[in-house]
């Protein structure tokens, strides 16, 4: 009888640790573009208290976050309440909608996004409906990845209409960043910046000269993916592309 007690003993103490482990949730921003200061967030079944990384070094917003995109894991079935401080952000949150995804390729909205002012400024998020997947990701805007721009290169730099400028190389490459330290310690290691010209040089006449620039704040996403669609239909058979 005493073996037969320890045993089930031992077999409640197993299932309740694992009930334990299977319902907490953890948050990670340690992927291309992630953005979180895990550190300073908590996470419950029920609430997730976010802290933006305050990435800023101008004189005056050093205390600022811009950009939020990190990953929840363990929320299958829950539908916690999201919340980050509204007053820290670089701008305006008050019409704001986050992002949710659970493959980084397809967004969604969420369904309720609020402010409050009960206990400080604060930017509430959540959906209507538990979540249906352990992982989920949630960004302040729709991503642009590093990768996501090395892979547009590569598809650009295979056009007929795309030539190198006089700096460039035959992959489009005109430099690189500087590199360094960021705000949590990591090295940062330099990447590519490009630049490349798009012209028909079998077609006759003047041609008028437009430059355009994309990916210099790196927060402001939607501008990136506005200059990739543009990219896109120049080098498309689009009669209005001619």
């Amino acid at each position: 009888m005493r073996k037969a007690f320890i045993t089930a003993l031992v077999v409640i103490v197993v299932l309740s640790l694992r009930a334990r482990a299977i319902g907490v949730v953890t948050l990670s921003q340690d992927f291309d573009s992630g953005s979180l200061k895990v550190a300073a967030s908590t996470a419950s079944d029920e609430a997730i208290h976010l802290a933006g990384r305050c990435t800023w070094t101008a004189v005056g917003y050093t205390t600022r976050w811009r950009w939020l995109y990190f990953k929840a894991s363990g929320v299958e079935n829950l539908r916690p309440l999201f919340d980050i401080s509204q007053p820290h952000f670089l701008g305006d949150l008050s019409d704001h909608r986050f992002l949710y995804s659970y493959d980084q390729s397809e967004w969604h909205y969420f369904d309720l996004n609020y402010t409050s002012y009960v206990s400080g400024t604060k930017r509430f998020f959540q959906n209507n409906q538990p979540f249906t997947q352990d992982e989920v990701y949630v960004a302040y805007s729709l991503p642009y990845p590093l990768a996501r721009t090395h892979e547009h290169m590569a598809i650009v730099a295979a056009s007929p209409f795309v030539q190198p400028t006089a700096s460039g190389d035959g992959d489009l490459v005109v430099g690189r960043t500087a590199g360094g330290r960021d705000d949590l310690g990591r090295i940062i290691a330099p990447n590519d910046l490009y630049g490349y010209k798009i012209a028909d040089v079998d077609a006759p006449g003047k041609k008028a000269k437009i430059l355009l620039s994309g990916g210099n704040h790196p927060c402001e996403t939607p501008g990136s993916h506005a200059l990739e669609g543009m990219i896109d239909f120049l080098l498309s058979d689009a009669p209005e592309a001619v």
